[in-house]
């Protein structure tokens, strides 16, 4: 439940994240209570965060790229300072670049959201 309401604050308050949290809930919630998890997923407010999740939609082909892009230009500019520094932070650096490769192959290998055709029986 304390991910549901730090999700949903994070609807509100920007850089605060909620995609992550109603996942992790919807995962917690699926083991323990599955009504709460058919509630979360059902949930007006909740429910752009969680689409996908039921299974009934997939990412777009123009998502993912953006996902990918913007993935990257945060983890660029997260880790510009860190190799600028003189702290020995490239091992830093480099873990969160091996994370950025890990969420880009997961980010493509999401199943594509299916077209709808319409058939027409004659």
């Amino acid at each position: 439940m304390l991910a549901v309401i730090i999700g949903g604050i994070g609807i509100i308050v920007p850089g605060l994240p909620t995609t992550i949290l109603l996942i992790v809930a919807s995962a917690c919630f699926t083991r323990s209570c599955p009504w709460l998890e058919d509630r979360l997923i059902r949930n007006r407010f909740f429910r752009p965060y969680v689409r996908m999740l039921d299974g009934e939609e997939g990412m777009t082909w123009r998502g993912k790229a953006l996902s990918i892009i913007l993935m990257w230009l945060a983890v660029s500019l997260s880790c510009w300072p860190m190799l600028n520094a003189d702290r020995g932070l490239e091992w830093l650096a480099a873990c969160i670049a091996l994370l950025a490769v890990i969420g880009t192959v997961c980010i493509i290998r999401w199943k594509p959201r299916r077209t709808t055709e319409t058939t027409t029986e004659e």
